[in-house]
């Protein structure tokens, strides 16, 4: 992709998860990191839970301002309000939110897990990278498209009031919307994951991104798991 060859601007649009999960951020700011010391203007969007992680990586934070992220009641795990933060990451408001804060953005980066920041690139035609934080079978063709294409509701909901097209095709829903990006991001390496049923022409397997502690990522000769 030859906007991230150049210094540009980026806007991360990131979800943090109470309650369970979280994984999700580890390579989200070790790209953001990155990208800031080679020079290139990072901006985030994100619940006020980020805002110092962020300032840490050297980027600037921008909290959501149309619609907060809900939280989930003390003691009650993510799986109990799934359906609040599925909303949520579906919303057209928080679509909205992120139109408001596109000026400028030569890239879009989203949480693979918010359709809502897909549905702001697909309308304002910015190239857009759909950040796929596990593996990319399981999530866009195995049993993880069954799980969250409880999304769907709020898909065609978001969609009709965007004006946007409806996601009529037989594949997967979260498989059409990891396609609709310019690029899905997969962090891990293709020997890792399960064979695909599909093509997918935008996705690029790029292995994990690494913290600051470590050095570099070697490819072994043998078998990935004993």
């Amino acid at each position: 992709m030859n906007h991230i060859a150049r210094r540009g601007k980026f806007l991360f649009v990131l979800l943090r998860v109470d309650g369970g999960g979280g994984g999700q951020l580890t390579p989200a700011f070790a790209l953001i990191r990155r990208l800031v010391r080679r020079g290139h203007e990072v901006r985030v969007m994100g619940s006020p839970a980020l805002a110092q992680r962020v300032r840490e990586r050297g980027a600037i934070y921008v909290p959501f301002q149309l619609l907060p992220q809900p939280t989930p009641p003390p003691g009650v795990m993510v799986e109990e309000w799934i359906g609040e933060l599925f909303a949520f990451a579906c919303s057209s408001m928080l679509t909205k939110d992120v139109l408001n804060n596109l000026e400028g953005t030569e890239v879009l980066v989203a949480d693979c897990m918010i359709p809502a920041a897909l549905f702001a690139g697909e309308l304002k035609q910015v190239p857009t990278v759909a950040l796929i934080h596990m593996l990319y079978h399981w999530y866009t063709e195995g049993i993880g498209a069954d799980v969250f294409g409880g999304v769907a509701p709020f898909v065609e909901k978001s969609r009709l009031e965007l004006g946007l097209p409806a996601l009529l095709g037989e594949a997967p829903l979260i498989s059409q919307l990891m396609d609709s990006a310019t690029i899905a991001l997969a962090m891990t390496v293709q020997e890792f994951d399960s064979p695909l049923k599909r093509t997918h022409s935008n996705l690029r397997y790029v292995g994990p991104a690494l913290d600051e502690g470590a050095t570099k990522w070697y490819r072994r000769a043998g078998p990935w798991c004993l």
